[in-house]
């Protein structure tokens, strides 16, 4: 199955959740936030949301200053 991932197609297998896809990519659940087709998805939720063809992914890392 084919997502948007940060606007750059890639394959996924079927049935991916998001919390699935953070841990593939080797990311901290507590430093990104993820949207999906422009709707922020809460972490609580991304065991069970699951991936669908064409979804628009983007992963958006925190970043601290000051």
């Amino acid at each position: 199955m084919k997502i948007i991932l940060n606007g750059k197609a890639v394959e996924v297998e079927q049935g991916l959740s998001i919390a699935d896809l953070v841990m593939q990519k080797k990311l901290k659940p507590d430093a990104v936030i993820v949207e999906i087709n422009y709707e922020l998805i809460k972490a609580k939720d991304w065991q069970a949301r699951k991936l669908k063809d064409d979804d628009q992914v983007e992963i958006l890392h925190f970043v601290g200053g000051g």
